[in-house]
């Protein structure tokens, strides 16, 4: 595998770091730390209303 991508929804940027690196592929070293990028997405028009849907 080249890469992959993951999208969570948390808060802050730090409390995503804290799920990351509670990951066993973080503890146990497949993934590469020193290649991992973190990155904010901004929701789109309607994002509310599906995150309303997941929460419930």
């Amino acid at each position: 595998m080249a890469g992959s991508v993951m999208i969570y929804r948390y808060p802050t940027l730090e409390a995503v770091w804290e799920r990351i690196k509670g990951d066993a592929y973080w503890t146990q070293g497949v993934w590469d730390r020193e290649r991992v990028v973190v990155r904010e997405i901004i929701g789109a028009e309607g994002d509310d209303a599906l995150r309303l849907v997941i929460e419930k």
